[in-house]
Order: structure tokens, then C-alpha cells, then sequence
């Protein structure tokens, strides 16, 4: 008996997302080639208002789907540079410093001077061990941090490794530019003092002025408007003036959910 020829109408490439950022498939989702490589870490161990900054990571991937790949400002396709997502590291839940040791092993690993490293968080604590990788790179760091707190306590909560405390760590690390800082308690505004630390309070200027290599840290804690999901919520104020971006090439982001989530 002939048998009739079955016809597969399976089409060739059945559009998937592929949960890295922006959308990028596997065969271009490749860290040797990659010019920017990103690491997800879910982490919200010591925020102190309200949690939720563990979906940080996951949000802005999702969310990054949604852009449009082509830039203006660099008149290309960003994408096209390449960007590899990592997965994502998984949290040490033992404690705050050990959190920090593991975000600084998991950069150092990947750290080098023709790699734009940067992380997505995530509490602000996660920043620190970054750093600490990152200045075995790059001898002359400077770390240029946008937040409406100052994070300058040596503690918060009994340790020296929790959210409010990220600043006052990097500083004894390296030069720190601290900007849009509208919110600090007295013990940091004597800090700031006695330190003569680089810093702009909003809307003052700068208690200091010094030029500053290779920035390396930013954040969305300066938004205007309380988040739904602000770890450590800040009271909203008037806009200020429009200021001048720091260079997007420069900028890594460790913020979580905005507007802040420490």
C-alpha cells in the first residue's frame, strides 16, 4: 500500500523570548565577543523598608524587551556592540558580608579592560564587592554615585555591609563623587565634613570639586517620586534644573526597582 507524503508546516524560526537583555538570542548572547557583559544579582538581604529588590533583575530584563535597539545619541544599534547576559548569581543568604565576598569573586572573574562590566541589582550592597574587583582592574577608580541618600553610616542595623553603609565602604576603597544626595543623617554630615568627601547636595552645589577618572556606579535613587516599591522611600520635591548626564558608556547600574530600592 502507498503511503501518501506528509508536508511539515512547521515554520523554519518560531519567534521566543529569550529572558536576556534585550532579547538577544543564543547566537548572539556569547561573553568572549560581548563588549558589555551583565550580571543579574537578585539579592534584598538588608533593605530596611520594604523588600522586593531580589525582582529587580528580572524586571529590567523583561522590561528591556521593550526598547528600541537603535540609539541616538551613538547612532547605531546598540545591540549590535554585543551584550551578554549571565546568569543570574545566586544569593549567599548567610549574611551581608558574605553576599559581598561572593558579587566580588563573581566580578573579578569576569573584570578586564575591554569588557564594560555591569551589574543589575539588587540592594545598593552589592556594589561593594564590584568594587573591591573592580580596583584590581583598574588602579585609578573613581566611583561616581547618584543617590538622594548618602550611605555614608560605618553601621546600620549592626553591620557594616548593609545598604546604608555602601558609600562610607567604597571611600575607604577609592575616591567616591557622590551626587544628588538631598537626605543624610548627622553623623554623615559630619562625616561628609571631616573627610571633605566629593559631594553635590540637591539642589546645593558641591562641597568639593576635584576632577575624577572612570566613573563606575550609578543609581536611580535621585528619581523625584516615591516608588511603589522603594526599599527606603524619599519624599518627593520639586524637579530641579536640568543638569547634564554623566556619559552613558560611563554608567553602570546597580540600582533594583526604581525609584530606589534601599
Amino acid at each position: 500500500m502507498k503511503m501518501s507524503k506528509q508536508t511539515n508546516n512547521t515554520p523554519t524560526e518560531i519567534p521566543r523570548y529569550w529572558d536576556t537583555f534585550l532579547d538577544a538570542p543564543p547566537k548572539d548572547n556569547f561573553q568572549e565577543s560581548a563588549k558589555v557583559i551583565l550580571l543579574p544579582i537578585p539579592y534584598d538581604s538588608t533593605t530596611s523598608y520594604k523588600g522586593g529588590t531580589r525582582h529587580g533583575p528580572k524586571a529590567i530584563i523583561t522590561a528591556s524587551k521593550q526598547l528600541e535597539d537603535y540609539d541616538l545619541e551613538f547612532d547605531q544599534e546598540i545591540s549590535e556592540i554585543g551584550i551578554y547576559t549571565s546568569p543570574e548569581i545566586v544569593p549567599n543568604i548567610s549574611g551581608p558580608k558574605a553576599m559581598v565576598n561572593r558579587v566580588k569573586d563573581a566580578v573579578r572573574s569576569i573584570s578586564n579592560k575591554h569588557q564594560l562590566v555591569g551589574l543589575l541589582g539588587g540592594e545598593h550592597s552589592i556594589t561593594i564587592g564590584a568594587v573591591q574587583a573592580l580596583r584590581e582592574t583598574y588602579t585609578d577608580l573613581t566611583v561616581l554615585y547618584l543617590d538622594a541618600h548618602a550611605d555614608l553610616r560605618d553601621t546600620y542595623m549592626g553591620s557594616r555591609w548593609g545598604h546604608a553603609s555602601v558609600a562610607r565602604r567604597i571611600h575607604e576603597m577609592c575616591p567616591i563623587l557622590e551626587v544628588g544626595v538631598r537626605s543624610l543623617s548627622v553623623e554623615e554630615k559630619q562625616f561628609t565634613t571631616d573627610t571633605k568627601i566629593d559631594i553635590f547636595f540637591w539642589p546645593q552645589k558641591q562641597a568639593n570639586s576635584k576632577k575624577h577618572p572612570r566613573p563606575t556606579r550609578a543609581d536611580d535613587d535621585d528619581d523625584d517620586k516615591p516608588g511603589p516599591a522603594s526599599g527606603w522611600p524619599q519624599e518627593a520635591r520639586p524637579s530641579p534644573p536640568p543638569r547634564a548626564r554623566p556619559p552613558r558608556s560611563h554608567i553602570i547600574r546597580s540600582g533594583g526597582t526604581p525609584p530606589h530600592s534601599d
